[in-house]
Order: structure tokens, then sequence, then C-alpha cells
């Protein structure tokens, strides 16, 4: 069990990210279900909830709470700002790559390169209004 403010943080983090209760001090995170995508959201956790910062590799090598909060004793809070919500609008403007993903469909219209073929298995009972809806939507 967590012993000190930190690692109670830390272990909160852990369950909301791995979906686990409890997680143990010496619980190894690759080993009980964390992975690259869920360090980044671990890393990111940790700097919005403790000001402090925990470079991926450190994770890597500190995969434990207890060695986390060993690391975290160490380091000095940073101050970060958070991203403002932007206004709600009809229309955004578009990223330069997004700009050049629309000029190059332009010049090659039956370029199919950003084309991202897969296939999908549904299960149960398919509701064809309600996926159709879902497709229109997205169109």
């Amino acid at each position: 069990a967590p012993k000190n403010e930190t690692e109670k943080i830390l272990a909160a983090i852990w369950e909301e990210i791995l979906g686990i209760k409890q997680p143990g001090i010496d619980d190894n995170f690759f080993s009980i279900g964390g992975h690259s995508l869920k360090a980044m959201m671990l890393t990111a956790k940790i700097q919005e909830q403790l000001q402090k910062e925990v470079p991926i590799k450190v994770l890597f090598e500190k995969p434990t709470i207890r060695e986390l909060a060993e690391f975290l004793q160490g380091e000095t809070k940073e101050k970060t700002a958070s991203i403002t919500q932007a206004p709600s609008r009809p229309n955004y403007p578009v990223s330069s790559a997004q700009r050049r993903m629309y000029i190059l469909n332009q010049l090659d219209e039956a370029s199919t390169s950003y084309n991202v073929p897969a296939v999908l298995l549904l299960e149960g009972e398919l509701d064809k209004e309600r996926l159709e809806a879902a497709f229109r939507a997205l169109i």
C-alpha cells in the first residue's frame, strides 16, 4: 500500500490509467497492463497533478510507484500553463499539414495515397439506420 502522499497520488493515477484497483507500490507499470501510450498518459497526469515532469525514459527505468515517488521527491515543481479551449465556431482554420493534403488531392484527385483501408468485424445485431446515420454525420 502507498506509504506517503506522493505514492497515494501516483496509485490513484495508476488506477485511472490502467483501470485496476489498488496497485501495489512495487508493481511494475508495464507488467500490469501499461504500454507506451499509457505511459504518455501517465506522465501527463503526473505533470497535471504534481506539477513535476517525468520523462518517459525515467518511467522505463523506474516503473514502480515506489521508484517514481523517490524520483519525484528530488524534482522541483514546474509552473504549467493549461491550454484554453478554443471558442466554438462553425469552422476552424486548417493546419499547414491539412492544407498540404488538400493541395496534393487537388493536383491528383484519383490518388489513394492517404486512404487507409481497414476491415471491421461487427458483432451482434446490426442497426442499419444508426450505422447509416453515423456515416452521414462523419461525411
